[in-house]
């Protein structure tokens, strides 16, 4: 299967209230910041509701820990990345 895409950097992941007039002021948001290549596209940013986090979460995991994911990557790997 082909998709037209882009790499991304990751530039902040962060918390957010939501500030939109209505029933949704205040709920609590994920800001997620980044910058797609070619740069000069300028920065982005999504927002996330906690349910949308709790499943982008839980779908990472999954396919960093499945042995049959092609992004399957052992834990010690994992934790030479994350420091």
């Amino acid at each position: 299967m082909h998709v037209d895409g882009h790499r991304l950097e990751i530039l902040a992941i962060e918390t957010a209230q939501c500030a939109d007039p209505g029933p949704t002021n205040g709920d609590p948001l994920c800001l997620f910041t980044f910058r797609p290549t070619p740069k000069d596209r300028g920065n982005w940013v999504l927002m996330w509701t906690p349910e949308q986090c709790v499943r982008i979460r839980d779908t990472l995991d999954k396919l960093l820990n499945d042995l049959e994911s092609a992004l399957f990557l052992p834990l010690e790997k994992q934790e030479e990345i994350r420091t």
